[in-house]
């Protein structure tokens, strides 16, 4: 049999950011085993919550073995829905299917993984590293969401252990280096801060910008209790009165606003309540919201369609600053802020206490009035790939022949 890379990540979340950040991290591989001349190795895509698509449709449902045991305990597919005995199993049974003796490295494609708190990311990387330290398979974590540390909690510990395992030899971050160096690992892992995969978007996908009259202003909405599940106190009802009134406010201003999402169906079921609160008839509807974007190219298009964008999605801001459309964050995690800083506009991420219509259309006029440093913009993104040269030289090439004379 052939070698093969595990490429684990979220690559059927209908969260199109984690979709973009999968498809970003799979072509940055496939590029450099082209460029070390590496043809032998197959890279197996897994998503690691075991989704898979059929028919170009997302489904979100696990492999065969796992029907009668979702139906015998009742939870929804997903192993955010399942305690975490079943979770483990599933995850267990995951890795095996996929980590054998022919795999030559696992790489973990990124997003905000490295958390404790919900999701059970915790558990899939427990399980994933397990399996592949008992077959001495090196493992690589690329540009990871670091979310959090807290050395009393058990599940953050079971996490730092995993990290720690003897296989990982890699972790890159898109955010919270510190934390990530300083708290979570203590084998000799190597670590750095380099670009979320999704700041490459624009140069694997692009994109003409068409010209159209006016300025038009993306609204990227969340669902409804995102904010109050982060500890803000900003409910449902504050929230259908903030979009509605940046409605008005850009109307005010003179310009055009589009109302859009990454995908996520509790996304879409906001606009639906906010169209309802703002009395929209059908067809004002259909001319202020897109429809719900189900692939990474048409939420690019959405957004590279804006002079600016509002959201409340770290990865609709991501994807803004790959096609160079400035945009303003609505904070309901550090991993905002982080990013905010990172590309040198903290001033664009606004604080929960400052969330009025004013205040975020000034943030975006003056946004679109400076735009971005352009040529940190675009070298950026090569941090990312540079860092997985690195794994790919040390351990999937012959060094004696890859290294320059």
């Amino acid at each position: 049999m052939s070698k093969n890379i595990v490429l684990a990540g979220l690559q059927y979340d209908n969260n199109l950011g984690d979709q973009a950040i999968y498809m970003c991290a799979y072509k940055m591989l496939q590029s450099l085993l082209i460029d070390h001349g590496i043809c032998d190795i197959e890279i197996r895509k897994v998503d690691l919550t075991g989704r898979y698509a059929k028919n170009k449709n997302i489904i979100n449902r696990p492999f065969r073995y796992l029907k009668k045991l979702y139906r015998k305990l009742g939870y929804k597919s997903g192993l955010a829905s399942l305690p975490e005995k079943e979770a483990r199993y599933v995850c267990s049974r995951l890795a095996g299917k996929y980590i054998d003796s022919d795999t030559a490295a696992v790489i973990f494609a990124g997003g905000g993984i490295v958390k404790f708190k919900y999701q059970q990311f915790h558990i899939y990387i427990d399980e994933f590293t397990k399996r592949a330290d008992k077959l001495g398979v090196p493992v690589m974590m690329n540009a990871v969401g670091v979310e959090g540390y807290d050395a009393e909690d058990p599940e953050c510990m079971l996490l730092k252990r995993a990290l720690n395992r003897d296989c990982v030899k890699y972790i890159s971050t898109r955010d919270d280096i510190d934390i990530l160096s300083g708290k979570y690992c203590e084998h000799g892992q190597i670590t750095e801060l380099v670009a979320d995969p999704v700041c490459s978007l624009s140069s694997m996908r692009p994109l003409k910008k068409k010209p159209h009259p006016g300025r038009i202003i993306g609204l990227g909405t969340v669902r409804s209790g995102l904010f109050v599940d982060n500890d803000i106190d900003f409910t449902r009802e504050d929230m259908l009165k903030f979009w509605s009134s940046l409605v008005r406010e850009i109307k005010e201003r003179g310009m055009q606003c589009r109302i859009f999402c990454n995908g996520t169906i509790d996304d879409m079921l906001f606009q639906d309540d906010l169209a309802e609160y703002m009395g929209l008839s059908d067809a004002e509807k259909k001319e202020l919201m897109y429809e719900r974007p189900t692939s990474v190219g048409q939420l690019a298009r959405y957004i590279n369609g804006f002079d600016a964008v509002i959201t409340g999605r770290l990865h609709a801001s991501i994807i803004a600053y790959s096609y160079a459309v400035p945009s303003v964050g609505l904070v309901w995690n550090d991993k905002q802020r982080m990013f905010g800083r990172i590309i040198g506009h903290p001033e664009r991420f606004i604080e929960p206490l400052d969330f009025n219509a004013e205040t975020v259309i000034d943030a975006v006029m003056t946004a679109m009035e400076t735009g971005y440093d352009e040529e940190k913009r675009r070298s950026f993104p090569a941090t990312t790939s540079a860092f997985m040269d690195r794994f790919v030289r040390d351990y999937l090439t012959d060094k004696e022949s890859s290294d320059p004379q």
